[in-house]
């Protein structure tokens, strides 16, 4: 039977507009990051302004007026109101992270600069906040996501929040020293040398960079000279006195009836004139108008950095950084690498600065970018829920959190899945363009970068996808592992002898220790300490590496520390476990909490010949040095 159905297909995904800088402003960071908060949360009730209700998660007060802000007005919240809204707020570790998730509904419909909806095609914009003790770093990103056979262009629009911020005298945003305000760095002397190398050099630095040079001189159009024409016949093997003088002899040769001859007098003015005309000095080289580099920083203000460079400093620069630009011309860097050089003049200026924003606006689509510290929401969640682990919950709590984790992995995996698509499909079109290029004889450099890029970033989100998976194989795995742990103290050992047999020895004297132990006692805790000492054998047992270790310590930050040379020479006789008459001295431990808190202490050691862990005392404290409990 044939179905008639609408086929599904795959989706590709990449970013757009990116941005990362952190705040210029003397206000205190904690100030700081509340404005920039309020200002993304008023920059999305204008974007919701046409809803009849707005969520009571988004009312809070103006940027101007952060001041009557309240702890209780700021929270996680998730709306999906027709469009979707999600946001992790982690007040202790000074992270805040905002997404939301729009479909394509077309620009300016109506009108002249109509742009039709492309079916198919959704955004997700993304705003991050991290607060420092100085400063706030803010990251803002925006990301299409459309069907993989797709070709209709894809504008990059800046979200104006950055624009916003960037103009609020109370935030402001700086990177690498330069200030994103609109305005062009102008280097004219070794300072702003020092300025302009900054970014430059900088690996963090992900903005394109636009180098425009100051203009050359237009030799001037002389009104009628003889000394331009001296210089003319001069070329012929005549001078400018031979030529007068030959000119003078073929009219005194003329017998024209009624033309009177020259006197003297006349001849000898005739000469001064001439004397004096060729003694007008010439006009001097006068300067060409120079490309509108303010409007060029204005218009990619959180695009691009625009550094103009006066004509002394040209020489400067092909000595300090190998750039070997000249007057009239304008350079565009993207990673550190020439990816455009054209020249301007007065005649195509007008088109040509549109052509060069467009093009730095755009160079931020698809290309690599760093983000400092910034935590964008997917991977926000995945650290509060890292947080949340650590809290003292119930193990059904924790099981909800690991489902969660899941979960939240799950969609990085998909959303990794959708970026391979786009970078296949890239990279299809790569050798397309590669055979294209053979064939030409003058090769497109930015061809090549373009190559270079997609295929890092490939390789880039192949391995994340890989890693992304075996998070999730891993955390799978232990959740099922989890579901089996012990409630009860007295079923404690019972479990590690039927569980880790093959990696540890249980010591009589730490089961003793076990059923003596009446303080309170955090099961689920000292559990997890021995699945991880479990693997530690693992891995000295030469089974996993130690990133694979690493992961089991993830929960409750175990790690394996020594006892103390001194504690051992005090205490030695407290730090013996004895296993069939054999003695063992318990030189290592995992500790979690402290004295005054739920604590838990597992004292260990290995044995060389079988490579096992053996328990020699645990859940609480032995004596130290120092003291006894």
């Amino acid at each position: 039977m044939a179905y008639m159905t609408t086929t599904l297909q795959p989706v590709k995904s990449y970013p757009t507009y990116q941005f990362h800088a952190f705040t210029a402003s003397k206000l205190p960071s904690e100030d700081v990051f509340n404005i920039c908060i309020l200002e993304a949360l008023r920059w999305l009730r204008l974007r919701l302004s046409k809803f009849k209700e707005l969520p009571k998660e988004i009312i809070v007060p103006e940027p101007e007026n952060y001041k009557e802000l309240t702890e209780d007005m700021l929270t996680s919240f998730t709306l999906n109101i027709g469009v979707n809204i999600d946001c992790t707020y982690m007040r202790n570790t000074g992270i805040w992270s905002f997404k939301i998730f729009e479909q394509d509904t077309g620009e300016n419909i109506g009108t002249e600069r109509e742009r039709l909806p492309v079916n198919g095609r959704g955004f997700r914009t993304e705003i991050s906040f991290f607060r420092h003790q100085d400063n706030v770093e803010t990251g803002i990103k925006t990301t299409c996501s459309e069907p993989f056979d797709c070709t209709a262009n894809c504008a990059v629009f800046r979200p104006s929040v950055v624009k916003a911020l960037a103009d609020n005298p109370n935030v402001g945003f700086v990177k690498e020293g330069f200030l994103i305000n609109g305005k062009p760095m102008v280097i004219k002397n070794n300072s702003d040398f020092k300025k302009f190398e900054r970014i430059f050099n900088s690996e963090s630095f992900s903005m394109p960079i636009a180098l425009i040079a100051d203009s050359g001189y237009e030799q001037p159009k002389h009104d009628i000279n003889i000394s331009s024409e001296n210089d003319k016949l001069s070329l012929t093997g005549f001078k400018k006195s031979d030529f007068i003088e030959n000119m003078r002899a073929d009219i005194s040769k003329l017998n024209i009836e009624g033309l009177p001859k020259e006197s003297d007098d006349e001849k000898s003015k005739i000469q001064e004139k001439s004397d004096s005309v060729s003694e007008i000095p010439a006009k001097q080289p006068e300067k060409l108008p120079a490309f509108d580099y303010q409007y060029l920083a204005s218009s990619t203000m959180g695009f691009a950095v625009v550094c103009f460079i006066e004509e002394k400093c040209l020489p400067a620069m092909k000595k300090k950084f190998d750039v070997d630009i000249k007057t009239g011309e304008i350079i565009i860097y993207s990673q550190h690498t020439e990816t455009d050089r054209k020249s301007y003049d007065a005649h195509n200026m007008i088109n040509l600065k549109y052509n060069v924003r467009d093009e730095l606006r755009n160079m931020l689509k698809r290309s690599s970018f760093t983000f400092g510290n910034i935590l964008f929401y997917s991977d926000a969640r995945l650290a509060d829920f890292r947080e949340k682990r650590h809290e003292n919950i119930s193990l059904e709590e924790r099981l909800n959190i690991y489902k969660q984790e899941n979960s939240e992995l799950k969609k990085q995996r998909k959303e990794l899945n959708q970026q391979n698509t786009d970078l296949q499909i890239n990279a299809k079109n790569t050798k397309q363009l590669e055979k294209q290029v053979k064939k030409l004889s003058d090769e497109n450099e930015s061809l090549k970068i373009y190559i270079k890029n997609n295929m890092q970033k490939f390789e880039e989100r192949e391995l994340a996808y890989k890693k992304s998976a075996d998070i999730v194989d891993f955390y799978r795995k232990k959740a099922s592992d989890a579901v089996c742990f012990p409630t009860r103290k007295d079923d404690v050992c019972d479990w590690i002898r039927k569980k880790f047999s093959d990696n540890i020895i249980l010591a009589p004297r730490a089961e003793n220790s076990m059923k003596k132990y009446n303080n309170s006692l955090d099961i689920g805790i000292l559990c997890d300490g021995i699945y991880y000492l479990n693997a530690y054998a693992d891995y000295r047992n030469g089974k996993i590496n130690s990133q694979q270790l690493e992961m089991f310590s993830l929960d409750n930050n175990w790690e394996v520390e020594g006892c103390g040379k001194e504690t051992l020479r005090v205490r030695k006789s407290d730090y013996i476990a004895n296993i069939d008459g054999a003695p063992y001295l318990l030189d290592f431990h995992l500790k979690r909490g402290v004295s005054s808190q739920v604590l838990v202490r597992i004292y260990f050691c290995r044995d060389e010949k079988s490579g096992r862990i053996i328990i020699g005392y645990m859940p609480d404290h032995l004596p130290t040095a120092s003291q006894t409990t």
